[in-house]
């Protein structure tokens, strides 16, 4: 379930997991995947000193309409936007003792990949530590 963090320069921003049968990521309206979210965390934390960047490959999603209603969507009674459609494929389950993030979430990921690039455009989303 994402959570709030504050940002310095974004306000306040969702972060976290949308779904535990994907590796899906999401931040404010920007969608990734987990895999290269680390390989890309692994690039800034090899970055010393001076500082360092890395990169992803992502989508960004336009705004609430295209992202939906992830509180509906769990509860199944509101499936609008990509996140309507990744709890058609997978719906919240209904012993709350399943609501586990799987491990094997990536076999998933040919088919949310679909899912965004029917609506949102592919974006290189940048890192950078200080």
């Amino acid at each position: 379930m994402p959570l709030a963090f504050p940002s310095l320069s974004h306000g306040t921003v969702a972060f976290g997991f949308y779904n535990v049968e994907t590796d899906g990521l999401l931040l404010d309206r920007l969608f990734f995947f987990c895999t290269d979210f680390c390989r890309a965390a692994v690039e800034l934390a090899a970055g010393g000193p001076e500082g360092a960047s890395s990169s992803l490959r992502g989508f960004a999603l336009a705004g609430p309409e295209e992202i939906g209603d992830l509180m509906g969507a769990i509860r199944g009674v509101r499936h609008v936007g990509f996140l309507g459609d990744v709890y058609r494929l997978w719906p919240f389950p209904a012993d709350p003792a399943g609501f586990r993030q799987k491990p094997d979430g990536a076999h998933n990921r040919r088919f949310v990949e679909e899912l965004l690039q029917a609506r949102a455009p592919e974006v290189e989303i940048g890192l950078v530590a200080e």
